[in-house]
């Protein structure tokens, strides 16, 4: 399956049939879920307008031209961030004197539920991995780090990623609907193009 990737710019969002598909994007129908809710008003809300205008991180917007161009069929929203490692964490990479390392941050990744469950997460994960390790190559940092739902964790344990120990606050609260985890770049096999 080969999707097309568009960068979502305001002038972008302000064509009418990207606008119609922002509002039509939808990835928890008949889902009681706080997190997906949140991916579907990020951009169906203009909130992603707001970010884009602020600079403080960009969204890509994914189509599938053999299913249906109006659609969208997932989307990805990336960010500039920084890990705070433990110190025994830093001691096995090597580097003690700095406790934070540069990472991407995966600020938003969702798919349509009309399009789940096709391997369109894999695609939009490795697309996002294959962005950060192009970015590496011009500026230096080492992880992707991502805010995951608790109810897709293992989703993201399965391709490698690893609970941030120095983010957990309270690991036992009972309210908690997301947990911080990393990707190492350098240790993980996970591959993806831009």
């Amino acid at each position: 399956m080969a999707l097309e990737v568009v960068r979502l710019t305001p002038a972008v969002g302000d064509q009418s049939s990207i606008a119609a598909a922002l509002t039509q994007f939808d990835c928890c129908r008949n889902d009681d879920d706080p997190v997906a809710d949140e991916v579907n008003l990020f951009i169906r809300t203009d909130e992603w307008r707001r970010h884009s205008e602020l600079g403080v991180n960009s969204t890509y917007l994914f189509f599938d031209s053999e299913v249906d161009s109006d659609r969208i069929v997932g989307y990805v929203t990336l960010a500039i961030d920084a890990i705070r490692l433990s110190g025994g964490e830093r001691e096995r990479l090597g580097r003690t004197s700095f406790p934070d390392f540069g990472a991407v941050r995966l600020v938003m990744i969702g798919v349509d539920s009309d399009f789940q469950r096709g391997g369109i997460g894999d695609i939009l994960l490795k697309w996002s991995v294959g962005k950060a390790r192009d970015l590496s190559d011009e500026i230096a940092f080492r992880f992707v780090v991502a805010d995951v739902n608790l109810t897709r964790k293992a989703w993201y344990d399965k391709r490698q990623f690893q609970v941030n120990r120095s983010k957990i606050e309270n690991p036992d609260d009972p309210s908690a609907s997301t947990v911080s985890m990393r990707l190492d770049l350098q240790l993980s096999d996970v591959q993806g193009a831009t």
